[in-house]
């Protein structure tokens, strides 16, 4: 026996529980939260502020009298095209065509910070095991989840309050205002929700998130299929981004619709609790299947990584094709709405430059679906830093595999899955389209006009591997956060007012040249293949000098 005696016995295990509840230390996660994201925060609230403000701007300077506000109204009204895209229009004053404009849009920003930013600081915290340090200590269980809701909804309540602020300022009715901010807040939060739950029911934090974002991708599809008509329909009402404009700001507000988002906020962070009360820490309810004894036909790291991506994979390449098919099948309604419609012809015409009407909107669809393309790029390219974060990548480079080996096995699925999905997305509406018109060339027209966009998601690849490999703590964010900034740039580019052309040059997605509406250069393709491949090169050399875990 020690001369010393015998260190005093701790206290039972149910009365320390019962001193330390579910929820201690909720205030000072949530401090260090704020604090983690002092640098990245003010960047995408600032985005998230400025979009609408703009937007208001150029709304009163393009549509300055009532009788130009007027026809717009009937214009959209009679448009079912703009009523999928952007939704209904409900009033025609200045207010009412800014909550038109913003629309989706304007409810988009939020949603994604939402999404990314609860699972940023709850699930990847998990996975990098920094929750079982903090859950040693005097923190509660359900702490850092809940520090995690609470301090994106606190973040996403300043862009909200600015936005309502700043339309007052600029002269617009007090009761609009306040409704729009509290339309992005609300839809912002209930996204923060979808993600505090999908971070419970996925194995993975990029599981995680691209499970939100296929509800996401859901939610617009119920708006856009119940706006289709231009009636209230009950799809509409299914989808929180539909709530949101619902409560019609600017329009005779509905403020009893903001219940909806409110409740199904409540309702989301109570079953996220009860779930994470549930299931053991570091796995999810949907629990990774497990794989055969012996790993037959895993030769190389490159088989390896082709097995861990393939169900994301997978999934992705079906929805770019229910997609590529959709498109595909929009273009010839296009063209018999543009003929009517001196508005919309105006208006696809001017963004697609050279191109007709019908090739500038499907151009505008590849666009957008590329940038859904870029965020398959980064949950790609973020694999190998969720290997790492999860303990598996150190067993397997300590035996003869060497970084760089398994490193290019992940980055060369990486770069191989856009190419993979935006094929899928030009054939598959290459061939609606092209069967609607009689013309077999429009396949490879179609085809080339998505893969355009390849070397857009390849630099995705290169932010986030450079960061991997030199900066991993910074990886996640900032990868994503690029992402979301390019999404804030398009935004901003389709504003009354704005030269798309000018602000082209700080957004790679919008300065890719769609062959479908203006003569082709391989200039900017190539520049940014070769900006990608060096940060590659930067980042593979980055993780071959710096230590593991």
């Amino acid at each position: 026996m020690s001369l010393l005696g015998a260190p005093p016995a701790g206290p039972p295990a149910g009365e320390r529980s019962s001193r330390c509840s579910d929820f201690s230390g909720t205030w000072a996660l949530t401090r260090l939260l704020l604090r983690r994201d002092r640098v990245i925060m003010p960047l995408w609230i600032a985005g998230l502020t400025f979009v609408p403000l703009l937007t208001a701007v150029g709304v009163s300077d393009t549509y300055p009298t009532e009788e130009s506000r007027r026809a717009w109204a009937e214009g959209v009204a009679a448009n079912p095209m703009e009523l999928v895209l952007l939704g209904p229009v409900y009033g025609s004053s200045t207010g009412g065509i800014l909550a038109w404009q913003l629309g989706v849009r304007g409810l988009l920003g939020p949603l994604l910070v939402g999404l990314f930013m609860v699972i940023r600081h709850s699930r990847s915290e998990e996975e990098a095991g920094r929750r079982e340090l903090l859950g040693s200590t005097a923190v509660g269980r359900h702490a850092q989840l809940a520090a995690a809701v609470s301090g994106t909804l606190a973040a996403q309540c300043v862009p909200a309050i600015l936005v309502a602020v700043g339309l007052i300022g600029l002269g617009l009715p007090a009761s609009g205002a306040v409704a729009m901010g509290s339309a992005m807040l609300t839809v912002g939060a209930v996204f923060t929700c979808v993600g505090a739950l999908t971070a419970q029911l996925a194995p993975t934090a990029s599981a995680a998130r691209g499970l939100g974002l296929v509800a996401a991708a859901v939610a617009y599809l119920l708006r856009a299929a119940g706006d289709a008509d231009g009636r209230d329909s009950v799809l509409s009402w299914l989808s929180p981004i539909g709530w949101g404009h619902r409560v019609r700001p600017f329009a005779g507000e509905q403020w009893w619709v903001l219940l909806l988002p409110v409740g199904t906020t409540v309702a989301l962070v109570a079953v996220a609790i009860l779930l994470s009360a549930r299931r053991d820490m570091g796995a999810g309810l949907f629990e990774t299947r497990p794989g055969p004894a012996a790993a037959a036909g895993l030769r190389s790291t490159t088989v390896l990584a082709w097995r861990l991506h393939r169900p994301q994979l997978l999934g992705w390449t079906v929805g770019f094709a229910v997609f590529g098919l959709l498109v595909g099948s929009i273009g010839p309604a296009v063209g018999d709405v543009a003929q009517q419609s001196d508005q919309l012809r105006e208006m696809l015409t001017y963004l697609g430059s050279d191109g007709s009407p019908v090739e500038a909107m499907l151009a505008m669809f590849f666009m957008l679906l590329a940038l859904a393309a870029g965020a398959y790029a980064a949950l790609a390219a973020l694999r190998p830093h969720t290997e790492e974060s999860s303990g598996r990548a150190e067993p397997l480079l300590a035996t003869s595999v060497s970084r760089l080996r398994w490193l290019g096995g992940h980055l060369l699925v990486a770069a191989a899955g856009p190419v993979i999905i935006l094929a899928t997305l030009g054939l598959g509406a290459g061939l609606v389209y092209g069967s609607a018109t009689g013309d077999s060339a429009e396949v490879l027209r179609m085809l080339t006009g998505s893969l355009v966009y390849v070397p857009a998601t390849w630099l995705v690849v290169g932010v986030a591997v450079v960061l991997y490999g030199t900066a991993p703590h910074l990886a996640v964010p900032v990868t994503w956060t690029f992402l979301v900034l390019n999404v804030l740039v398009f935004l901003v580019s389709a504003l009354p007012g704005i030269d798309p052309e000018t602000i082209a040059e700080i957004a790679p997605f919008l300065s890719v040249p769609s062959p479908l509406v203006t003569d082709m250069s391989m200039t900017p393709l190539l520049v940014q293949s070769l900006i990608a491949a060096t940060l590659v090169a930067l980042g593979a050399v980055g993780f071959q000098r710096r230590g593991i875990g």
